[in-house]
């Protein structure tokens, strides 16, 4: 299976990651998961790679506007799905099935994908049967390395939001899970760090590290 260019964590290390492979981010709210999800697109659009961004909890509007926080200018190179506006349609899950499956097949064999977030999605599906839709999901990338479209996919996800066994399902689903968390300093500083807590198949070191971004 061919493999992508370093993936950048921004803290413990840089791996390399095959096609196909699917991440979950967890943290508690507002540490940061979106900004750190369009920095990984970023960073897969340096190397080479295309980038989409699926926005179930901002508009097309407010992802733009950070984009451009970050310093990135619009080169069609970063794709946005705004969710966020239609998320009261009935349909709605039915539609970013069949919109995360084309985009997965127009995909260049380097892309890489982020779902802000999956939290937000899991209010819309029954619970107890949201870890099989999500299953079905990496069976689909999974599929598609197979044929040489396999695409890097991050998934975010918020803690305190749905049970705990919702939680731990998904993180026995995924390939791997990140984590993310923060510390107020004396000064009300507030300082970020990340840590890899499982990766399938790949060696890696599970300690808590600073985020540092580029």
């Amino acid at each position: 299976m061919s493999e992508f260019h370093n993936v950048n964590f921004w803290g413990p290390t840089s791996l390399v990651l095959p096609r196909g492979y699917v991440l979950l981010l967890v943290s508690s709210p507002n540490v940061g998961k979106t900004e750190y999800g369009l920095r990984f697109l970023i960073d897969g659009v340096k190397q080479g790679e295309s980038g989409v961004f699926i926005s179930l909890n901002n508009t097309k509007a407010d992802i733009q506007k950070t984009l451009e926080e970050l310093g990135y200018g619009e080169d069609g190179k970063i794709k946005i799905i705004d969710y966020f506006l239609s998320r009261a349609k009935p349909s709605q899950i039915d539609d970013l099935s069949m919109e995360l499956n084309r985009l997965l097949d127009d995909a260049h064999s380097s892309s890489r994908f982020v779902i802000d977030s999956l939290c937000t999605l899991g209010l819309m599906i029954e619970p107890d049967i949201f870890p099989a839709w999500v299953l079905k999901q990496r069976a689909n990338v999974k599929m598609r390395a197979e044929r040489g479209q396999g695409s890097l996919i991050l998934m975010n996800w918020t803690t305190g939001i749905h049970r705990q066994e919702i939680t731990n399902a998904l993180r026995n689903i995924v390939d791997g899970v990140l984590e993310m968390r923060f510390t107020e300093t004396e000064k009300g500083e507030l300082n970020r760090f990340i840590r890899i807590f499982m990766l399938r198949g790949i060696k890696y070191k599970t300690a808590w590290s600073a985020i540092q971004f580029d």
